[in-house]
């Protein structure tokens, strides 16, 4: 005798597929809010047709700079802040624009602790408001570029603007920048000498992998296992000994921080990014001056700066005289960072291991030296 077969019933293994996937997607959600896992941070980097490349508006994502992962904060402008907010484009503060490059933005480093986040919480109560507007690998033909956008397209207002002068912007101006005809700021054809492009933009399989990171635990277990048994054999840092320098010594030897006081370096592209870098200075000393916006520029040293004793050096002497010629203000703050009298415990002290960019203390030291010396003006 035959017994009827009974049809299959496919809830159970569909309601446990179902509680599966909801409980992967929310450890996995939780796992990247307090830790994050293979981040790219091209998901909050974008490209700009005006001035090359900026930061996107209204954003909250990880970032990640070396073994340091960070929350990063974005207001309406795209500048780094202390929360996704709106920011008027007019105020009763007086507002004072920084301009850099990674240093300004603080790759690395959470903004609270950075010397913007730091000069925004002591400034802001005497009605001083600090916007930050440095990106990673700006220079002065984008620092100029982009506060044209601001003011005159934008319609912020400005009433201060201070130029943290980086020692790799005049490689990036001799090798890396240009003016296009209708004057946005192009990047050059690509060289030996000049391999760098900026944030390429995330193919679509990019953007559905980091989504799924992000979002699912089971990928994240995956991409680990795959990182553990196929991935190439990850090369060992070196032993430095006694070496106090022993993290720098691969920094140091980086030609586009030493032409300060290599002959070679600035021999190569040197002299050149001086002259563009002045000229993009003063298509932007120009512009501060027909919209009556203070404008002071400010140096520090790399780490290679300070391992060479290159105290006043070809950037000190170039922008100090510039600055004189053009009626601005200049601070120097090589000297802080030469105080100690000891370059490796400066560089230890100052800067991320191994990296040429301020650790916190690097920043805390940088914005109690501009508190001190900037003449801060109070609001309207």
């Amino acid at each position: 005798m035959f017994r009827e077969k009974r049809p299959r019933r496919w809830h159970g293994p569909l309601l446990s597929l179902l509680l599966f996937v909801f409980l992967d997607f929310t450890v996995g959600t939780l796992l990247f809010r307090f830790a994050p896992y293979k981040i790219d941070n091209r998901t909050y980097r974008q490209q700009s047709q005006i001035y090359g490349h900026d930061l996107k508006p209204n954003t909250v994502a990880w970032a990640g700079w070396g073994k340091t992962h960070y929350r990063i904060h974005t207001n309406s402008l795209g500048f780094k802040d202390y929360a996704v907010r709106d920011v008027p484009l007019a105020c009763d503060a007086r507002r004072v624009v920084l301009l850099g490059d990674s240093f300004t933005e603080g790759v690395g480093i959470a903004y609270e602790d950075t010397f913007a986040g730091i000069l925004h919480a002591h400034l802001a109560p005497r009605c001083i408001e600090v916007l930050n507007a440095g990106v990673a690998s700006y220079s002065p033909s984008i620092y100029y570029r982009k506060l044209k956008y601001l003011i005159e397209e934008v319609k912020l207002q400005v009433d201060e603007v201070i130029v943290f002068m980086d020692i790799s912007d005049i490689h990036n101006e001799a090798l890396l920048y240009a003016f296009s005809e209708d004057g946005r700021v192009v990047y050059q054809p690509p060289s030996p000498e000049r391999p760098m492009r900026g944030p390429t933009p995330m193919t679509v399989m990019e953007k559905a992998k980091i989504l799924l990171r992000k979002h699912f635990f089971s990928v994240r277990v995956a991409d680990r296992l795959k990182d553990r048994f196929f991935a190439d054999q990850v090369q060992q840092p070196v032993k430095n000994g006694a070496d106090p320098l022993g993290p720098w010594r691969e920094v140091l030897k980086k030609d586009y921080g030493n032409w300060t006081h290599d002959a070679h370096a600035f021999a190569a592209y040197g002299e050149k990014g001086l002259a563009r870098a002045a000229h993009s200075m003063e298509l932007l000393r120009d512009l501060v001056r027909k919209h009556a916006v203070r404008l002071t520029v400010v140096v520090y040293p790399w780490p290679n700066q300070i391992a060479a004793g290159d105290r006043d050096s070809r950037q000190v002497q170039f922008w100090r005289a510039w600055t004189a010629a053009n009626g601005a203000d200049f601070i120097d703050l090589f000297g802080d960072f030469f105080a100690g009298g000891d370059p490796a415990a400066s560089i230890r002290n100052y800067y991320i291991e191994g990296d040429i960019h301020f650790n916190a203390a690097g920043h805390q030291m940088v914005a109690e030296a501009m508190l001190q010396r900037y003449q801060w003006k109070a609001g309207h």
